[in-house]
């Protein structure tokens, strides 16, 4: 802005000085040629005697030391006849259109030609408060320019700390929604400009994603409302059956109430974390409950917990790391994703590899899970983290491909990442999250 101001006001100085300059030298001109008009009027009248007298009443006249003319009138023989100049000046000949030339040390625009007769006339004025009015006016236009550039930089700091100042509250506003809360508001009550128009056409965007977001998540419960309440009566019947039948003969009738008890079960939980999953994607939660949580604690008593399942497996768990890393989150919802991180290895782990849970400091906390797992390398690690997606070589493993994208769904709850490494036979989940103690 600073830069546009000084550039305008630099042409326009420019241009004033140029047409000033050039009305100046017109103005010249045109009396350096009314002088020889009225001189050769003399002569016609009264020949040489006319023209000195006409010369020396410019002299005497009072006013004549403002014109900073020039004129003289030479006799053939180089003898001066009239004028206000005592001699010739050197190098200038007759006859000569109008041109600057220097008399005395000064610049004059001169002119010059001969009477009938061979009686030269020099006719001019003087250049230099032509001079002196442009050196004034070139100064104070460096000095409007600089003034101009001084104005114009402060009205642009102005400016651009408001316009980043709304921009801020603007990417403020993006990146709270990014990390989940939906909530989050510019809330511009005023329309003083286009930014303001677009804060509060912002707001009435994440209004409809919210108002969107909420119908969403009633229809959601709605349904899992009217399918869970039927399966948990199927559920209730199955296990009323199972009691009934427990003291009878064991056959093929019992057999099959436990695998419809648990069919029914397994499909009451995958409701149940279908609408975890979605609600945490949602951002429907609130941070309220967000504390700072010691994750490697966290791990330790999570990895201890399933210790035995991994003995009783035949499968090695080792834990490596730093000795405290804290994260700002939900402990019930961290723990819930590092469950879930064991129990995908656990399931999926061959004795080939050790299970290994490393804890990390590197912008930011990284944990890290790895096991062995053969045919990894065939695996579409972006689609493990979308629901129901799963390994083209886990068909035969129990499970419905909710359990990643669980985790990813309370990493990115937590502003962070999951990133799925699956080469040579190892199966590497790694997720970061923000450092708190930052």
């Amino acid at each position: 802005v600073a830069g546009l101001g000084c550039a305008l006001s630099f042409l326009v100085c420019a241009g004033l000085v140029f047409s000033t300059w050039t009305g100046l030298n017109q103005q010249i001109n045109a009396s350096v040629n009314a002088d020889i008009v009225g001189f050769e009027d003399l002569y016609e009248q009264r020949r040489l005697i006319g023209v000195r007298e006409g010369m020396e009443r410019r002299v005497s006249n009072a006013s004549f030391a403002n014109e900073d003319a020039v004129f003289l009138l030479m006799n053939r023989d180089g003898s001066k006849l009239g004028g206000n100049l005592s001699d010739w000046p050197i190098g200038l000949g007759t006859p000569t259109e109008l041109q600057n030339f220097e008399i005395e040390g000064e610049p004059y625009r001169v002119t010059a030609f001969d009477f009938r007769g061979g009686f030269p006339l020099l006719v001019g004025r003087s250049l230099k408060p032509v001079h002196n009015f442009i050196a004034t006016q070139i100064w104070l236009s460096v000095i409007a320019v600089a003034a101009c550039g001084f104005l114009s930089a402060i009205a642009g700091s102005l400016l651009s700390r408001t316009l980043v100042r709304k921009l801020d509250a603007l990417n403020a506003v993006a990146s709270s929604v990014v990390s989940g809360n939906i909530q989050a508001r510019v809330a511009s009550p005023s329309l003083s400009d286009e930014f303001d128009a677009l804060s509060n056409n912002v707001d009435d965007m994440l209004d409809a994603i919210s108002t969107n977001n909420a119908r969403m998540r009633a229809l959601a419960e709605q349904i899992a409302h009217e399918l869970r309440t039927p399966l948990n009566r199927i559920n209730s019947i199955v296990s009323k059956l199972s009691l009934e039948n427990r003291d009878g003969p064991t056959g093929t009738f019992s057999k099959h109430l436990e695998k419809l008890d648990h069919e029914v079960t397994n499909t009451v939980a995958l409701f149940d974390t279908v609408l975890e999953i979605a609600a945490t994607n949602a951002g429907i939660q609130s941070k309220s409950q967000f504390e700072n949580v010691d994750v490697v604690a966290l791990v330790e008593r999570i990895v201890e917990l399933y210790r035995p399942a991994a003995e009783d497996a035949g499968l090695e768990l080792t834990m490596t790391g730093s000795s405290s890393a804290m994260v700002f989150g939900q402990p019930i919802l961290l723990q819930q994703m590092i469950a879930n991180l064991m129990e995908n290895a656990l399931k999926y782990a061959s004795d080939v590899v050790p299970i290994s849970v490393c804890i990390l400091h590197d912008d930011g906390i990284i944990i890290g899970v790895q096991n062995a797992f053969e045919g990894s390398e065939t695996l579409n690690s972006d689609d493990l983290l979308e629901m129901f997606r799963r390994g083209p070589d886990t068909k035969e493993k129990s499970g419905a491909g909710l359990g990643l994208p669980f985790v990813n769904a309370i990493a990115i709850r937590h502003a962070g990442k999951v990133q799925i490494n699956a080469a040579n036979g190892v199966f590497d989940i790694v997720v970061k999250l923000p450092d708190a103690s930052t």
